[in-house]
């Protein structure tokens, strides 16, 4: 029998018996979550791996199949799209096959065999055409000189006819004082310069006919700038002018404008609003026989992001004046939705060869989220100015980037003349009035989910058989030119504001 010294010995013996005993347990217990968790993490980064494989390996039959692809072919052209079906270019396109929800519009299935649809019924007015003169003698012009740009003149010619240039001279014609004998305030110039000119005995200037005919024959209207900043000044002492003679020949045929569409989308998810968006235009423009560009690459970082869209719009235009692929450009943004791909933008185009710039109405004015450009060297000058608009008025913060610029840039040029607003419904429909009766719908605004609204009308448009059967291009061109009819006047537009 043990006293209780011994006993207590014993038992603290065997107390630390045990805990030795229990630490090992748990250092078996921590070793087997320790080998667990390498496994299941080894599983994980394997399986994950095994995805991205099966991606690339996919992005690679699609880079593989896409070599296939003929050059003539639009998609050729988009970086990182492909046919969701093998190498149908006639169809729904896509980022990602593997991750393609199969929901993607064929707007070749949309497509209406309705006469009221084809270009004849509506755009070609041959009864006209016909019976025109073929040549129209214009009036002599005598612009008068202008400091810088403080001043812009134009020759036209109406509608199916081009300019011919005769003669150009920049200067003064001898004893001439019936032409520009006030400057551009409306004073009359000095008394010496007149008598200057009285005593002239020969011609002073220089000839540029060959110059105009180079800059604008073949064109319905032609800018002319008399300035020093353009023309060499051969009469220092003298108030000078540009002498323009030039016919108005008829065309040979009646010419059909060509179309680009142009995008920007960084960023584009599989299924999401902006693929959409990208395959139904892609597809429309392929329908159309017009020209498609997407840029997906932000190369602008120094300032906002909506600023990629008149950098995209300047490239587009700078192609299209050196190439002349194309008359007119289409901008879209990315969060639409095409409605009616038989709806063709030849139903847009005004008669007032003026108009360079066709925007659909906004609360705020103007929404440039749709809207066309005619490709012209004004409209090239005018991108500039409005991408270059904000350095020049540091202290105006625009909350509608883009939209504020181009608006702003047009109410301080002035250029009533050169823009025209109609209205939205022609192809810039607001989402919350969806009818089957509209080209384009526009999914603007930033607290909505413009993923699940835009699928929302996909599904409403794609489950109506009868979706494009109740608006036609001829009843469509019918509106359109009855407007652009009740607006020939400038003064009677609408006129834009300030935008902040």
């Amino acid at each position: 029998m043990f006293d209780e010294e011994e006993y207590t010995l014993i038992g603290r013996q065997g107390i630390t018996r045990k805990r030795i005993k229990r630490k090992g347990i748990l250092r078996i217990l921590y070793k087997i979550c320790f080998i667990l968790i390498i496994i299941f993490s080894t599983y994980f980064i394997t399986k994950n791996y095994l995805i991205e494989v099966e991606e690339n390996n996919e992005d690679v039959i699609n880079i593989s199949q896409s070599q296939d692809i003929p050059k003539d072919s639009k998609l050729y052209q988009i970086e990182n799209f492909f046919p969701v079906n093998g190498n149908n270019t006639k169809g729904p396109i896509t980022i990602n096959r593997l991750k393609d929800n199969g929901k993607k519009t064929n707007m070749y299935d949309k497509i209406l065999n309705i006469t009221e649809n084809n270009l004849d019924s509506f755009y070609y007015d041959y009864a006209t055409f016909n019976i025109l003169d073929q040549e129209l003698r214009m009036k002599d012009e005598y612009f008068c000189e202008t400091e810088g740009y403080r001043k812009e003149y134009e020759i036209k010619c109406p509608n199916y006819y081009h300019i011919a240039i005769d003669k150009a001279f920049y200067g003064r014609y001898a004893r001439d004082l019936s032409h520009c004998t006030e400057n551009d305030n409306g004073e009359e110039i000095p008394l010496s310069n007149l008598i200057h000119i009285k005593n002239m005995v020969t011609n002073c200037g220089k000839e540029y006919t060959s110059y105009f005919k180079e800059t604008c024959n073949g064109y319905e209207n032609c800018r002319i700038v008399p300035s020093l900043s353009f023309f060499r000044n051969s009469c220092r002492e003298l108030f000078k002018y540009m002498y323009i003679k030039y016919r108005c020949v008829k065309d040979k045929e009646i010419k059909k404008p060509n179309f680009a569409i142009t995008m920007f989308a960084n960023n584009v998810k599989p299924n999401s609003i902006y693929e959409n968006s990208i395959s139904e235009f892609y597809q429309y423009a392929n329908i159309n026989n017009y020209s498609f560009f997407l840029n997906n690459k932000r190369y602008d970082n120094d300032r906002s992001l909506y600023y990629m869209k008149i950098n995209t719009i300047i490239e587009t235009m700078i192609y299209g004046l050196k190439t002349k692929e194309f008359d007119w450009v289409f901008w879209v943004d990315c969060d639409t939705a095409l409605s009616n791909p038989n709806i063709k933008l030849e139903v847009f185009v005004p008669t007032d060869s003026d108009i360079h710039l066709i925007f659909a109405e906004d609360k705020n004015g103007l929404n440039a989220g749709i809207f066309l450009l005619r490709v012209h060297s004004w409209t090239l000058n005018f991108l500039m100015r409005a991408k270059s608009y904000q350095y020049f008025n540091k202290e105006e913060d625009l909350y509608f980037v883009d939209q504020a610029a181009i608006n702003n840039a047009l109410v301080a040029g002035h250029e009533e003349r050169h823009y025209i607003i109609v209205p939205e419904d022609w192809f810039n429909t607001w989402f919350d009035d969806i009818k089957p009766n509209s080209f384009v719908y526009h999914f603007s605004g930033r607290d909505i989910n413009k993923n699940k609204e835009s699928a929302r009308f996909r599904e409403l448009m794609n489950s109506n058989p009868n979706w494009c059967a109740s608006l036609t291009n001829k009843k469509l061109r019918k509106d359109v030119l009855d407007y652009y009819e009740k607006n020939k006047d400038v003064n009677k537009r609408k006129k834009l504001s300030v935008q902040h």
